[in-house]
C-alpha cells in the first residue's frame, strides 16, 4: 500500500472524498476537480495528509484533461491544465517535458527549451528530454550546443542507433542541420510512443486494482525506455499493494537512482520500508524527502512517527 492509498483508507468515511474519487475513476475529471478543489485546504496543518491526497488527485485530473485537449489539438487549453498540475507539482519532470513538446508544436522554441531544461534539472537522466532539448537547440540555430548534447548523450546511452548517429554527425559536418536533427532524433528513438502507451495502460490497470496486469505493462515499458524513473515508481506501487515489500523497495530505489529529486518515490520508499519493518531505512528515505521539500507534511509525519516510536 502506497502513502496515497493508506491515507484514502484512513479517510474512507468522508463521503465527499469518496464521491470525488468515483468521479475520477469514471473519467469525469471536471466534476472530480470541482469536488477536490472544494475540499483542498493545504494551509490546514491538522489536515496535512488529507490535503496531500487531494493534491495528488487534482494533479492527475488536470493531467487527464490536458491529455484530452492535446489529443484534440487544443494546445492553449492543454497548457492551461498542465500549468495547473505544475503549480501543484513543480518537481514532476514529465509535466515540464510535455509542456515543452506542446510549445514545439506551437513553434515556441525558446519556451520549449526552458521546459526541457526544467525537466532535466529534476531528472538529469531523462533521455527523451535530452533528445528534445538537442532538437530544439537546432531549431534555435544553436548547432554547436546541440552537437555537444548529442555527443554526450551517445556516450551515456546504450540504445543509440550508431549508424544513424554517424550519419547525423556527417550531416552536421556538412552544415545540413535539418537533416542532422532528423537523424539524431531517429538515432535515439526507442519506440517512445509504444513505451508511453504501455505506461498509460499500466496506470489504468493499477487504478482498477489489476496489479499483475499493471506490472506486465510497466515491465514492457521499461524494455523500451529503461531510464524512465516514473515507471519504476509505478512498479514499486504495484508490488507494495501486493505486500511484496522487497521488490517494491528495489523499484523505488531504481526510480530514485535515476531521478534523485523524485520526492514521491522517496515517500513511497519510506512507507514501504516502514511496512517491511526497516525503520532506519524508512527514516533515511523520509529525511531525504524532507531535504528535497522541507514543507512536505507527509515526510514530516513519517520522521516524527519514526523518531518517537509511534505506529503507523
Amino acid at each position: 500500500m502506497t502513502f496515497v492509498d493508506l491515507i484514502i483508507e484512513r479517510h474512507s468515511c468522508d463521503q465527499a472524498l469518496q464521491r470525488a474519487v468515483a468521479e475520477f475513476n469514471g473519467r469525469r475529471y471536471r466534476r472530480a476537480i470541482a469536488i477536490f478543489q472544494a475540499l483542498y485546504h493545504p494551509e490546514l496543518k491538522d489536515c496535512a495528509q488529507f490535503s496531500e491526497v487531494l493534491q495528488f488527485y487534482l494533479i492527475e485530473s488536470n493531467v487527464a484533461l490536458a491529455k484530452q485537449a492535446l489529443h484534440r489539438r487544443r494546445y492553449a487549453e492543454s497548457i492551461l491544465h498542465y500549468r495547473a498540475a505544475v503549480k501543484l507539482a513543480p518537481a514532476y519532470a514529465d509535466l515540464h517535458f510535455t509542456l515543452g513538446k506542446i510549445h514545439v508544436l506551437q513553434g515556441k522554441f525558446a519556451a520549449a527549451r526552458a521546459e526541457f531544461a526544467r525537466a532535466l534539472k529534476i531528472n538529469p537522466r531523462y533521455q527523451d528530454a535530452r533528445v528534445q532539448l538537442g532538437l530544439t537547440l537546432f531549431r534555435l540555430r544553436r548547432p554547436a550546443a546541440a552537437l555537444r548534447l548529442f555527443v554526450d548523450l551517445a556516450a551515456d546511452c546504450s540504445l543509440v542507433n550508431q549508424e544513424r548517429f554517424d550519419s547525423a554527425m556527417a550531416a552536421a559536418d556538412r552544415r545540413q542541420y535539418r537533416r542532422a536533427a532528423a537523424l539524431f532524433g531517429a538515432a535515439f528513438t526507442a519506440r517512445p510512443d509504444r513505451s508511453r502507451a504501455l505506461c498509460a495502460m499500466g496506470q489504468d490497470a493499477y487504478r482498477e486494482h489489476r496489479y499483475e496486469r499493471a506490472i506486465a505493462h510497466f515491465a514492457n515499458a521499461l524494455k523500451l525506455s529503461p531510464n524512465y524513473a516514473d515507471v519504476y515508481n509505478h512498479l514499486g506501487a504495484c508490488y507494495s499493494q501486493q505486500g511484496r515489500w522487497a521488490r517494491a523497495v528495489r523499484q523505488f530505489e531504481l526510480a530514485i537512482k535515476l531521478a534523485p529529486r523524485f520526492t514521491r518515490a522517496w515517500l513511497n520508499l519510506a512507507y514501504t520500508c516502514e511496512r517491511q519493518g526497516d525503520r532506519d531505512r524508512a527514516l533515511w528515505a523520509a529525511r531525504n524527502a524532507l531535504r528535497l521539500n522541507n514543507g512536505n507534511k507527509l515526510a514530516q509525519e513519517i520522521v516524527q512517527r519514526l523518531t518517537t516510536g509511534q505506529r503507523s
